[in-house]
């Protein structure tokens, strides 16, 4: 799957308004593999948007976030 490796997936989905392109398990290991700067303005991007979109997506970025940091806590 194109999209799962291409970390500019999800910005062109928030871009399209389109975030039904992915779903749930590709949005999550699609989170999982994008570094912290691209995550970010992943993240600002779909806060600014809102909408039932971006209640679906929004624990998998806590979950991302939290991990990423629990990897940089732990180095």
């Amino acid at each position: 799957m194109t999209r799962k490796n291409n970390k500019y997936a999800g910005i062109t989905a928030v871009q399209k308004n389109d975030l039904y392109r992915m779903t749930p398990e590709q949005w999550k290991t699609h989170l999982h593999c994008l570094d912290t700067r691209t995550m970010k303005k992943l993240y600002r991007n779909m806060q600014r948007r809102g909408g039932p979109e971006w209640n679906r997506v929004k624990d998998f970025f806590i979950e991302a976030l939290l991990e990423k940091q629990k990897i940089f806590i732990n180095s």
